[in-house]
């Protein structure tokens, strides 16, 4: 039970990121409703992929990434494509993170972002990546549960306040949903973690199955409580 909430809180914590931020500044002019309906959709899209690459993983009875995956099934050029994007997504989510942590801690401390808190920032991220995989685990689950402990603390001091909102916005045009679905697609981007939670489930089909599907259901739940406090109270 205890590897289950662990690799619960693994898929929780690949998704709920920056997206708490982007995600009202990307979803304000589209309205409740809609937005509710784009999470439930992106639900179902992120479950789907990732039953895939876990069936994946399972057919070649290992935790295999995406980059390698590419090679098994499409060969060498395949494998350098998914390699050369996989490395820009993962740069571009890094350099997003430790931003926006260095930024977090100089206006804690009531300080301009220097440089120096920027490579202070990315020397934590490099000693915790260089963790063994069980003790990674162990802070992950901890580091989720403050930050799910932290969330809901701000839902309740905000929804105890009056707000108002439409539930429809005007979106006739529809140029609000297409600028926000690139955002929404990689704030339910778990399925680069499929090959880890595999092996750290021992390689059960099942039972990673079923860490993705409540890990999934759970960030939804998250992303749609956070996006219609902050909407309606700002």
């Amino acid at each position: 039970m205890q590897k289950f909430i662990g690799a619960v809180s693994i898929v929780c914590g690949t998704a709920i990121g920056a997206g708490l931020i982007a995600l009202p500044l990307a979803l304000a002019k589209v309205g409740i409703a809609i937005t509710e309906v784009l999470i439930l959709v992106n639900l179902l899209v992120a479950y789907r992929t990732s039953c895939v690459m876990i069936d994946i993983n399972h057919h070649l009875s290992k935790g295999t990434s995406i980059v390698e995956c590419s090679k098994i099934l499409s060969g060498d050029w395949m494998r350098m494509l998914a390699m050369a994007s996989f490395f820009a997504l993962s740069f571009s989510l890094l350099a997003v993170y430790i931003a926006c942590t260095a930024d977090i801690i100089s206006a804690a401390f009531g300080q301009k972002s220097s440089t120096m808190i920027v490579i202070l920032c990315g020397t934590v991220f490099c000693i915790l990546f260089s963790l063994k995989v069980k003790l990674l685990s162990n802070l992950n689950s901890i580091f989720f549960i403050l930050l799910i402990l932290s969330i809901f603390t701000v839902l309740f001091k905000v929804f105890i306040k009056s707000f108002s909102m439409p539930f429809f916005s005007d979106i006739s045009n529809g140029n609000h949903i297409f600028s926000a679905l690139p955002i929404l697609f990689t704030s339910f981007g778990v399925q680069n973690v499929c090959p880890h939670v595999y092996d750290f489930l021992d390689k059960n089909h099942e039972k990673t199955k079923r860490a993705f599907l409540v890990g999934i259901i759970f960030t939804a739940i998250i992303y749609m409580s956070w996006i219609y406090v902050v909407l309606t109270s700002i």
